[in-house]
């Protein structure tokens, strides 16, 4: 698993990137101007297709669909958005969005709703936009990573490469040799028995607090 992103569960102009993708087919992105215009019509679909926290998983979904297929358009992502499924995740902790393929096809996207709660529509956005470049990538290359390319088109589509940790974890597992931790949000091996591992960093000796 890939947090925000790809599951078998946000391209700079400056790198070479080998993968095929028709994004950078397009005179469009070689000036600045174009650029700008893109980022600028970003922010308008943004605003257009905005839902706030109050609203119902029926409308958060069918503005996200609308919101996806508008960037999928101005960016000529290969993402068939009417053909995935849209669907609310009520217990991921870890991650924003995720990208649920079969036999390496995407067929499902989805987007936790506590995030949306507690951090808005304009995030929620941002991980709409790190979706579509993974699903756009699957298609055109069978690739769910965060490598060269997916770097390179999420900083086209200005969508995060990262999402940040929104909920806290239940366990933290510490070394006490070196400040490294290990977060969990449910029990586990590691939790459950803690002295029959040492940190991959040091090898010291590890508790859980």
């Amino acid at each position: 698993m890939i947090s925000c992103g790809y599951v078998s569960e946000c391209r700079g102009y400056g790198l070479k990137v080998e993968v095929p993708t028709r994004c950078n087919q397009g005179e469009g992105f070689r000036t600045t101007a174009a650029m700008a215009a893109h980022a600028d019509r970003l922010a308008e679909l943004e605003k257009r297709y905005q839902v706030h926290p109050g609203c119902s998983p029926t409308e958060f979904i069918a503005a996200v669909k609308l919101y996806a297929r508008a960037v999928a358009d101005l960016f000529d992502l290969t993402v068939p958005v009417h053909e995935l499924d849209w669907e609310i995740s009520r217990r991921a902790k870890r991650r924003a969005g995720a990208v649920i393929s079969t036999d390496g096809c995407p067929v499902r996207v989805r987007l936790t709703w506590e995030y949306f709660q507690r951090e808005g529509w304009a995030a929620m956005a941002g991980t709409v936009r790190h979706e579509l470049v993974h699903v756009h990538l699957l298609c055109e290359a069978d690739d769910g990573s965060h490598g060269p390319a997916f770097r390179s088109l999420a900083e086209q589509l200005d969508a995060p490469r990262h999402c940040t940790r929104f909920a806290p974890p239940k366990y933290t597992v510490r070394c006490v040799d070196c400040p490294t931790e290990y977060y969990r949000y449910r029990r586990s091996k590691l939790v459950d028995r803690v002295d029959a591992y040492r940190c991959g960093e040091c090898g010291g000796k590890l508790i859980v607090s």
